[in-house]
C-alpha cells in the first residue's frame, strides 16, 4: 500500500526546478527572449506539502473506510516512507539555497537573508505537521498509540532541516556581524574627523566634533538593540529555543 503511493509523491518532488541565475525562453514569434518566471525552493515547498497533504488526507479517508485499525499508522508510515526517501535531496536544496541567499546578501543584497529562509521552511513544515496532526486527532484513537505516531511524525517532519538547526548559531553570527559593521559604520567618519582635531592639538571644532559622535552612537543604540531583539525572537520561532544560549552568546560577542 505505501510502495503503491510513494511514486506520486517522489514524482511531485523531482518536479521542482532548481533555481537558476538566469533562465529565458523564445516568444511564440520567435522575438527577443524573455525572462522566464522563477521560484525559489522556500516559495515552492509550501505548495508541495499542500499536494502532500491532499495525497495523504485522500488515502487515510480510503484506510478509515477499509483499514480502520492501521489507518493511523498507515498515514504516519506513508508521510514517513516519503520523507526519508526525500531528506538527501531536501538537505542539498534548502543549502544550496542557502548558500545563494548569503552569497547575496554578502554581495549587498539586504533583502536576502539565509535566516529568513531557513525560518520560512520552518514555518512550511510546522503547517504540514499541524495538519497531518489534525487528521490523527479523532475520538476513537487510543491516546498512547498516536501519542507513538505523533512522536515519528515529528522527527520525519522537522529531521529535514536538523542539520541547520544545529548551525543556526553561525547563521546568525554572520548575519549579524554583517549588521552591526553596517551600523558601526556610521560612527566611523564623526569618529575620524574627531581623532584628527584631537591630533592636531587645536580645540577648535572639537566639540563640535564630540558632538557629533555621541549624535552617531545614539542613533545607532536602538537599531542595534532590535537587532538583538530579533535575533532572540527569530532562534524561538525556528529551533523552538533549542540554540537560545547558544544564540544569545552570539549577540554577545558581535
Amino acid at each position: 500500500f505505501v510502495s503503491a503511493k510513494m511514486s506520486v509523491l517522489q514524482s511531485s518532488w523531482e518536479a521542482f526546478s532548481p533555481l537558476q541565475e538566469k533562465a529565458y525562453e523564445k516568444s511564440a514569434e520567435g522575438k527577443e527572449p524573455k525572462p522566464t518566471q522563477m521560484t525559489s525552493f522556500e516559495d515552492w515547498l509550501p505548495g508541495w506539502f499542500q499536494g502532500v497533504l491532499a495525497t495523504v488526507e485522500s488515502e487515510y479517508k480510503w484506510c478509515l473506510e477499509n483499514l480502520p485499525d492501521q489507518a493511523d499508522s498507515l498515514l504516519v508510515t506513508v508521510v514517513e516512507t516519503c520523507f526519508i526517501g526525500i531528506k538527501q535531496s531536501f538537505k542539498n536544496r534548502l543549502q544550496n539555497t542557502l548558500s545563494a541567499t548569503k552569497f547575496a546578501f554578502d554581495g549587498g543584497d539586504q533583502g536576502a537573508s539565509p535566516l529568513k529562509v531557513l525560518l520560512k521552511v520552518k514555518e512550511s513544515l510546522r503547517d504540514f505537521f499541524s495538519a497531518v496532526t489534525s487528521l490523527l486527532v479523532r475520538a476513537d484513537s487510543e491516546e498512547r498509540s498516536r501519542e507513538k505516531l505523533l512522536e515519528c511524525l515529528s522527527l520525519c517532519t522537522f529531521g529535514q532541516i536538523k542539520d541547520q538547526v544545529l548551525l543556526y548559531p553561525l547563521l546568525e553570527r554572520q548575519e549579524m556581524a554583517s549588521n552591526l559593521n553596517a551600523l558601526a559604520s556610521q560612527v566611523h567618519l564623526p569618529t575620524t574627523k574627531l581623532k584628527q582635531l584631537v591630533s592636531s592639538a587645536s580645540n577648535a571644532g572639537v566639540a563640535n566634533a564630540i558632538e557629533a559622535c555621541t549624535r552617531a552612537i545614539h542613533a545607532i543604540i536602538n537599531p542595534s538593540c532590535k537587532l538583538g531583539e530579533d535575533s532572540v525572537q527569530r532562534c524561538f520561532a525556528t529551533t523552538d529555543g533549542f540554540k537560545i544560549h547558544e544564540v544569545l552568546v552570539v549577540i554577545d560577542e558581535c
